[in-house]
């Protein structure tokens, strides 16, 4: 008998070390849910019992709606980040542990809280109805950084082929001729060096590539082309096949876009603001009908 009572102890120390943090129409939250949420998001403790209390609301009144989330919708989201990431299902598995959760299904849990989250405050704004036109242009009015045009560099470049010594010299050489000019002469011997050395086809143009944004070259020369400053040269780039100059010769910098252009990007925004306004609005209201008790989180852990 005392060996029995023995083994019991550390189950009944582990009982009472996990305390209540909040109650939701008697449904009890414990410290260590909290603990292991606060671990996964990276949040403050008492925004992890905030978090576990919303969806504790949203879990109870989803069913209440009829809303559910199914085994294959999780399945699905998992296999749409898989492809977007380019990872392959073990390598995924693997990482789950890093992030924080216990294992798949644990992983899966927090997902499928994500997924009726997003269908809940879904329903509540097709509950609310539609927006208008000046509606959407007051957003667009309010919110100048949600319409932004990205930043532009326009690149001219000379491409020397070969790693060997001698090709980096000669690329070497142009960096040099280039950069001893005045700012202002720099883009006539740019692209006269371009038309008589470089060996890429944009030298028929004077080494001139155009107006690029973000992605839209390879990753070695973006990263010198939205470095440099205006007029400035880069020292030779190592690429694969050979090194290139790369000069900057004028910048477009990010401005607010004209509403039409943005029109479907602003209604976009819009939509995803307000449905998190009304889902927070909405859980503000269930938690005073519901009485939701929370505990001083902190007090608890000493």
């Amino acid at each position: 008998m005392v060996k029995i009572f023995c083994l019991l102890i550390p189950i009944y120390t582990e009982v009472l070390l996990d305390r209540i943090v909040a109650v939701v129409e008697g449904k009890a939250i414990t410290l260590s849910e909290a603990e292991e949420v606060a671990r996964i998001y990276n949040l403050p403790l008492t925004e992890a019992v905030e978090w576990l209390v919303d969806m504790e609301i949203i879990e109870r009144k989803a069913k209440e709606m009829g809303i559910e989330v199914e085994e294959k919708e999780v399945n699905e989201e998992i296999r749409n980040w898989l492809y977007r990431e380019g990872k392959a299902p073990e390598d995924f598995e693997k990482g789950l542990k890093e992030e924080g959760f216990r294992d798949l299904n644990n992983f899966k849990e927090h997902l499928k809280k994500k997924i009726l989250r997003e269908k809940v405050s879904l329903f509540l704004f097709q509950k609310e109805g539609w927006w208008n036109e000046e509606e959407l242009k007051r957003f667009y009015l309010a919110n100048p950084d949600k319409c932004m045009g990205e930043k532009k560099v326009e690149v001219y470049h000379i491409f020397v082929r070969g790693r060997e010594n001698d090709s980096y010299r000669r690329a070497e050489r142009f960096y040099r001729l280039i950069k001893n000019k005045k700012k202002e002469e720099r883009l006539s011997e740019v692209m006269r060096l371009a038309k008589a050395y470089s060996e890429a086809p944009s030298s028929k143009e004077g080494g001139r590539i155009g107006w690029i944004g973000k992605e839209e070259l390879v990753k070695e020369i973006e990263e010198v082309a939205f470095s440099l400053p205006l007029k400035e040269v880069s020292p030779p780039v190592a690429v694969k096949n050979g090194f290139h100059i790369i000069f900057i010769n004028d910048i477009k910098e990010r401005e607010k876009l004209p509403y039409e252009m943005c029109k479907e990007e602003i209604m976009k925004e819009y939509i995803k603001e307000r449905r998190e306004e009304l889902l927070k609005q909405w859980i503000r209201k269930e938690k005073k009908k519901l009485g939701v008790e929370v505990k001083e989180v902190e007090t608890l852990k000493n």
